[in-house]
Parts: C-alpha cells; structure tokens; sequence
C-alpha cells in the first residue's frame, strides 16, 4: 500500500498509531503533537513502512511524550527545492536517508538511527549528535555541514568529499566502532 499526502499540512495528533506496510510520502509540513493528556505514538515496528519527508518535519511536545518505534523502513527527507527544519525529537529511526538534491534540510534536535546516508542535498547537521548502530556515509553528491557536529558511528564512517568540491570538517567530534575515511575532506580543530 502507498499513502502520498500533497495537502498544506500533515498533522498527527494524540494517538497511537501502527502504520500499514508500504510508503507514506508527505510532500507538506509534518508535524507530529502530543500534548493535552494525548501521547503521540507512530509504531513502525511491525509493518516496517518507509517514510518520505519533502518537508519540514515537526515534533510538538506538551505534558505528554510522543514515541515513534523504529521499524527496518527506511526514513528519506526527500524534496527538490525549499528550506526545511528537521526536528526529530531524540527518537530512534531505521535507516535515514538525505536525498534532497535542490533543498536544505537543518537538523533541530538530536536523533538515533540504523544507518545514515546523506545522499543529495544540502544537510546542515546544526551541531546536533547523530548516533547509529550501523554505518554513516556522506556521499559526494550531498553539501553536508558537520560543523561543531558529533557522530557516534557503531561501524563505519565514510565521508566522501568531490575533488572540487572537498567537504569541510570543522570541530566535529566522530567516533566509530568500525573503520573511519575522509576522502577529498579537509578537517580543522577535529
């Protein structure tokens, strides 16, 4: 099943939600709310929905917590133009994915995740700690600034700058299990 969302907002609001199989595809603002006595909670554990974001993604917290349960889906922050904040909320994904080529994506809080991938696009980090399990690749066909930004990698980090174009690491902190490569980077106070 895909579900595609085109209207000028996608609201979920105080409930407890175990999404279908398939893809959901939101092209609008997202914005996820618990509060007022209502908990949020999205579980993608058991039918392991991908998600893709073309916009600005939300939490709003009030006296209640809002829980999204990881599935293996994977979570894309996808669209081709704009500027969008991506406020997480500290919550555990399974695989992100950056493929935004023509948008800005900057991260709001913290997040969790199997594996990050920052395909296409341009992903400010805003300083923001970024743990995986897994890998965390940055491929050179994204603009990524991890400046002042904390990686804590469970396998390997690859960061893979353009020869025009190398990557910029200033005052990053990562740290990973596995190997570590920065090719066509130039890393500062790191």
């Amino acid at each position: 099943a895909a579900f595609h969302f085109e209207g000028t907002s996608f609201i979920v609001r105080g409930t407890d939600w175990e999404t279908s199989a398939g893809t959901y595809e939101i092209d609008s603002p997202a914005t996820f709310i618990a509060g007022l006595g209502d908990a949020c909670a999205v579980d993608n554990s058991t039918n392991n929905p991908d998600w893709q974001f073309n916009a600005a993604v939300s939490v709003s917290e009030s006296i209640t917590e809002f829980t999204w349960t990881a599935g293996t889906g994977d979570t894309i922050f996808g669209g081709t133009s704009g500027s969008h904040a991506i406020d997480l909320d500290q919550q555990t994904f399974g695989n992100v994915i950056f493929d935004c080529e023509g948008a800005t994506k900057t991260l709001s809080d913290n997040f969790s995740a199997a594996q990050v991938i920052a395909r296409a696009g341009t992903i400010d980090y805003n300083e923001k700690t970024i743990t995986t399990t897994g890998d965390h690749r940055i491929l050179p066909s994204a603009s990524v600034d991890l400046e002042n930004a904390t990686l804590i990698v469970g396998d390997e980090c690859l960061i893979l700058g353009d020869e025009g174009d190398p990557i910029v690491i200033t005052g990053a902190t990562i740290t990973a299990t596995g190997d570590n490569a920065a090719i066509w980077a130039t890393v500062t106070s790191s």
